[in-house]
């Protein structure tokens, strides 16, 4: 689609650029919001591993986009002075995102600025990966039946949220707990299954 945006011979009107503009750029993000959903949620490990690579590819399209210099120039020819405010507001912003992207470096940095985006996807996916090991292995944390007592909840609004930011906040939840405040009871939890 970016050749038939760049084909244009002639004037550049919202119907030639613009909106062909708009249909590329769908793409992508339709797919890689879907993906994403898929990959966050699905039960099957193997859809969610599909749902992954697609997810990177549709980042990657989005970020070769940004930094297609032939498609920055095609909005840059746009006239739009005739155009409603919404519009112009439009193709402004894109200019502008064109620009942050480095649109406007020379080659090699266009390169070095995708490779650098796909490290980023990558660092991405490591860290919903990641999470999802997190919550697969993840169990309730047992909580007392005391928290919700009246008397608590009166003893935490007094003991933490009435003095706010005026103590440090061990003394807050040393005055709630009633001994200092330390890791063991969550530490416990945690190598329960070990």
């Amino acid at each position: 689609m970016v050749a038939t945006l760049v084909a244009v011979r002639g004037a550049r009107t919202i119907e030639n650029t613009l909106r062909v503009f708009d249909d590329i750029q769908l793409e992508p993000d339709a797919v890689g919001q879907q993906a994403l959903l898929i990959q966050s949620v699905h039960p099957d490990a193997t859809l969610r591993d599909a749902a992954e690579k697609h997810s990177q590819k549709a980042s990657a399209l989005g970020t070769e986009l940004s930094l297609n210099r032939d498609s920055s120039d095609a909005i840059n020819a746009l006239d739009v002075s005739s155009a409603d405010a919404e519009t112009r507001f439009y193709v402004q912003r894109l200019l502008r995102d064109f620009h942050l992207a480095g649109v406007d470096k020379d080659e090699a940095t266009r390169k070095r600025i995708q490779a650098l985006r796909d490290q980023l996807t990558e660092i991405g996916r490591r860290g919903i990966a990641t999470s999802a090991r997190i919550s697969a292995r993840s169990r309730p944390m047992p909580v007392s039946s005391r928290v919700l007592e009246p008397a608590v909840a009166r003893k935490y609004r007094e003991s933490i949220l009435a003095p706010g930011g005026s103590k440090p906040a061990a003394t807050l939840v040393r005055d709630f707990l009633g001994r200092p405040f330390d890791f063991k009871a969550w530490e416990a939890w945690l190598n329960a299954d070990q």
